[in-house]
């Protein structure tokens, strides 16, 4: 009979052992997976959030305007992560225009003798986005040409400096008109855009449309 009770006994507490082992072994496992789930909730989190940025963007009708805001930002991240197009975090932006966009830089000089006042053009240096050219951001031939329309979008500069020059003075100053003041007002439309491995957005094309000619009534 002792025997017997000294072996329930060694069952009960080989059982015990058995059951604190388990438990342990549950929480350690628990204790491992609910960190790792919350990472992947702020990894989904954090994705939703950089695609909305970019998805705002995906309609059928936006501003120039807006697509100069979009390639800034495009812009902004890719320098951001320095990155290349085949990597994850690269936003490439397409556009295609349907007319030119013009713009210029134009040298004046402005001569002031005996009290009058005359100007002459000096020389003109056309700037033009064409619509016969895809402009992409991942393309080195038209990469730098947008660059330098986002630096100049908002310039209508005039910059000058007064000289003597036969006698008399005169001003002689470059006006810069960018093609920007006429793009901001064109109309575009999202025609595609995809999406990486991981669902991160990466490409975004846009054309531009054409506007309805309102007729005004007299």
């Amino acid at each position: 009979m002792e025997n017997a009770t000294k072996a329930l006994t060694m069952a009960g507490g080989v059982l015990i052992a058995i059951m604190v082992i388990s438990a342990l072994v549950y929480a350690f496992s628990t204790y491992q997976v609910v960190p790792r789930a919350q990472d992947e909730a702020n990894a989904v989190r954090q994705l939703s959030l950089f695609n909305q940025q970019y998805e705002s963007y995906v309609r059928d009708a936006l501003y120039g305007t807006d697509l100069v805001s979009l390639l800034n930002k495009a812009v902004d991240n890719n320098e951001r992560y320095n990155v290349g197009p085949n990597e994850k975090m690269y936003i490439d932006i397409a556009f295609k225009l349907l007319t030119n966009v013009d713009g210029s830089e134009v040298v004046y000089k402005k001569y002031i003798s005996d009290g009058r006042e005359e100007v002459t053009k000096e020389r003109e240096i056309p700037g033009i986005l064409k619509a016969d050219k895809l402009y992409r951001l991942s393309s080195n031939d038209t990469k730098n040409d947008i660059e330098k329309f986002l630096n100049d979008f908002y310039s209508t500069s005039v910059e000058g400096r007064t000289r003597v020059d036969e006698g008399g003075k005169y001003i002689q100053y470059t006006q810069t008109t960018s093609a920007g003041s006429e793009f901001k007002t064109r109309i575009f439309a999202c025609k595609e855009y995809a999406y990486d491995s991981e669902g991160r957005i990466k490409y975004l094309y846009f054309e531009e449309q054409k506007q309805e000619q309102t007729e005004e009534t007299s």
